[in-house]
């Protein structure tokens, strides 16, 4: 599979899709790169020295940073540095030292930031991120106008060569806020368990906001769950701010479209909130953050090799202390008696979640 940028694949024609490309940083230049445009080949490639690592668990964390708020520069640091500590592709409660290989393999961010730009231009500063991952058309997010919350997709370079790089575009989706979804590719070649290469299709998504009707997500996650399930895809996963608020037309949107809830599977019964509101904002706590994932299915060429969730996790925020402040917002250090605000690195909780690849 090839890298760079790509027209979206055939069967999303009918959709408003807009090609992006993946770039990779050039530390000789000092400024992110794209990378060289060819042609993709959907079916994917024959691998003639398998990839050691193709078969291992995959990796995910998704989280909306909450950019908008008090400090987003400040608690995007925070929030980072907490992904790399607290998730490796062991599981998050191994105690092993970290290592950049270890970090996960996909991440997927929402509400990067506004018509400022200035939180993206920090995640783009971010030297792990330098270092250890390609990322999904930050030349547009940096020009664009339009927009005024944007998601960006993250891929490991320590699991997928470029060559394993599909296309990367963007949905347009049906909304009032002028939300996308935003996709990829991901290529596994063929390895001694199978002998055939293998794509996996990956969807950042932040769903329309709010209560207002009539309600854009149910249109929303069905042209995303069509997305997902492309000719030739072996398995796919949707991630994001689903933004369920209304309980009645949003609790079956997974289900409704054939996809698999992988919290419910993992941790039935269990809470599982990951919006953690503010004192003025009306939701309450909900799972307002969700993985979702494609069935397996049986086609002409046997069982696909589908993303099969192992385990999911809530990461939860730390807290991020500004002084000084006084009055009844305020939070006293027992050590030394300043007042502190005591701000979230974000209102939501990320989900951290690891995928074998099955034939099951």
């Amino acid at each position: 599979m090839a890298a760079g940028i790509n027209s979206p694949p055939p069967e999303l024609e009918e959709a408003v899709t807009v090609p992006l490309s993946w770039s990779i940083f050039d530390p000789i230049r000092g400024v992110w790169a794209d990378l060289p445009q060819k042609a993709i080949a959907f079916k994917g490639i024959e691998a003639s020295n398998p990839s050691p690592s193709a078969n291992s668990p995959l990796s995910l964390v998704t989280w909306n940073i909450d950019a908008h708020a008090y400090e987003p520069i400040a608690r995007l640091g925070r929030l980072l540095e907490a992904i790399y500590r607290q998730c490796s592709r062991a599981g998050p409660t191994d105690t092993a030292p970290r290592k950049d290989s270890d970090t996960p393999d996909v991440i997927f961010l929402q509400e990067v930031g506004s018509f400022g730009k200035q939180v993206l231009e920090a995640l783009l500063r971010n030297e792990w991120i330098r270092g250890n991952y390609y990322v999904s058309g930050p030349a547009w997010f940096l020009q664009d106008p339009h927009h005024n919350c944007y998601s960006i997709t993250f891929v490991s370079r320590h699991r997928f060569e470029a060559d394993d790089l599909g296309p990367v575009w963007r949905i347009e989706l049906p909304s009032r806020y002028g939300r996308y979804a935003l996709c990829c590719d991901l290529g596994q070649p063929a390895s001694s368990e199978c002998s055939h290469s293998r794509v996996y299709r990956f969807i950042n998504v932040h769903l329309d906001k709010g209560a207002e009707r009539p309600n854009k997500r149910p249109l929303q996650m069905e042209i995303i769950a069509n997305a997902l399930k492309g000719q030739g895809i072996s398995g796919g996963v949707v991630a994001g701010d689903f933004c369920p608020v209304i309980p009645e037309e949003d609790d079956e949107i997974v289900s409704a479209n054939e996809l698999v809830d992988c919290w419910s599977v993992l941790q039935p019964g269990q809470e599982g909130n990951t919006w953690v509101p503010k004192a003025r904002e009306s939701y309450p706590p909900c799972r307002m953050d969700k993985i979702a994932v494609t069935k397996a299915r049986v086609d002409d060429a046997g069982p696909n090799n589908h993303l099969k969730p192992r385990s999911i996790e809530v990461l939860r925020p730390g807290m991020l202390k500004q002084v000084p402040l006084g009055g009844p917002q305020g939070m006293t250090n027992s050590d030394v008696g300043t007042p502190y605000l005591q701000i979230p690195w974000s209102n939501h909780c990320g989900l951290y979640a690891i995928f074998t690849l099955s034939t099951d």
